[in-house]
């Protein structure tokens, strides 16, 4: 058995990494990746892969890309529930029809979120390029959520709406939107549960008072409908110019992604694969990330010795910048 799995609290599969979106905080739009589908062949059998190996936890289907583009998306998420695993789909929410919605809702997904990320109208036209206006944006998640609430048996329907986060080295820049004050979220979510019949936000607004935004935990409204409200960072930033020789990262170990091209890499923030360690049409996953290379390069990680080729340029790791070649 492998390590890696059995310390994974979660898998990561992008099935695709095209959207229907152009988002300023995304890093789709400076990815030097080939726009692709996932194979449906190939999931299937990473699924079936995990299984064997005793995964039976999360399995995100996020990091680049809206799933529900993919032609296979719910053969796929069936087979993952099917496998014992718990499957949790992402989507920016522009393509949840009603038909895309019963599907859902008729599928064995876990958990939908919804990454709504604006807040309003204003930080929608602000920060999304997309081939509709706010009104029609903000409609079809209410359907969805009164879908969702009227359902009677089906997965929870989760809004995550993303605030700005400071960042320190590029604070100029225009990845999120700041809000004004309390109140102004508090109308947003007004607005968006707003179709839900009988929904009651008490918790929620609750919640915001106590913690605020920045530190507000997940708020299960009733059994289908959740709302999560986190500061959200300048992702398209993740790498530094300066490299790293040693430190730690907190989720190193916790998780790996598989991208639509088969690549298998450290974690979801690597958009572009430089933490690949294999691929999945070349070598069973067992094979990738069951050799002494990976196992010792994990260990020195891990006790601070070194820092991973594919990791010494990422903001994410908590340490000292390395010395310069000579």
């Amino acid at each position: 058995m492998s390590k890696w799995i059995d310390d994974s609290q979660r898998v990561f599969l992008e099935i695709t990494n095209r959207c229907n979106f152009d988002c300023i905080f995304c890093p789709l739009g400076i990815s030097e990746r080939v726009r692709q589908d996932m194979d449906p062949r190939l999931a299937f059998s990473l699924i079936d892969q995990l299984q064997e190996l005793g995964f039976n936890r999360m399995i995100y289907f996020h990091v680049l890309g809206e799933p529900l583009l993919h032609p296979s998306v719910f053969d796929i998420v069936d087979h993952a529930a099917e496998a014992g695993m718990r499957p949790i789909l992402f989507t920016n929410g522009g393509a949840l029809t009603e038909r895309i919605v019963q599907r859902v809702l008729a599928s064995k997904v876990s958990e939908l979120v919804i990454s709504m990320q604006t807040i309003n109208r204003q930080s929608y036209e602000m920060l999304r390029k997309t081939p509709f206006d706010w009104d029609t944006y903000l409609s079809r998640i209410q359907a969805a959520l009164a879908a969702a609430n009227e359902a009677e048996d089906g997965c929870v329907f989760r809004v995550s709406m993303g605030i700005k986060k400071t960042d320190t080295s590029h604070p100029e820049e225009l990845y999120f939107a700041e809000y004004e004050s309390l109140e102004q979220i508090k109308e947003s979510i007004a607005a968006i549960f707003s179709q839900v019949e009988g929904i009651d936000l008490t918790e929620a607004f609750s919640a915001l008072d106590a913690r605020g935004p920045e530190n507000m935990p997940i708020i299960h409204i009733n059994d289908s409908l959740s709302l999560s409200v986190k500061p959200m960072g300048n992702w398209r930033r993740i790498w530094q110019d300066e490299p790293v020789s040693s430190g730690h990262c907190p989720i190193f170990g916790k998780e790996l992604a598989v991208l639509s091209s088969g690549d298998v890499t450290f974690c979801h923030i690597d958009y572009d694969g430089r933490t690949a360690i294999g691929n999945l049409t070349e070598k069973p996953l067992m094979d990738i990330i069951n050799t002494p290379q990976v196992e010792e390069m994990s260990a020195d990680f891990i006790s601070g010795r070194s820092v991973p080729r594919g990791c010494k340029y990422c903001r994410g790791v908590k340490t000292k910048p390395a010395e310069r070649s000579r």
